[in-house]
């Protein structure tokens, strides 16, 4: 937390973009936050699935992001 939005992540995340793109693949992720839907919605994924963890867990989220989606938030 004491790192978070410094552009790290943003980062991170772009440069796994543009390999992706370079290869023409889908990215696939996963969240247990319902805040960063928002941000990574920015970023072209869109949500494929919900689940619950087992014994009453968090719930997570599965994204999806194809190749040659809009592209990246500047």
């Amino acid at each position: 937390p004491a790192r978070q939005g410094r552009g790290i992540g943003s980062r991170l995340l772009d440069s796994l973009v543009e390999r992706a793109e370079q290869l023409q693949a889908p990215i696939y992720l996963e969240t247990l936050n319902p805040a960063n839907l928002m941000y990574y919605q920015r970023w072209s994924f869109e949500v494929r699935g919900q689940a619950a963890l087992p014994d009453g867990g968090v719930p997570v989220w599965g994204m999806v992001r194809q190749a040659g989606s809009r592209p990246r938030p500047d």
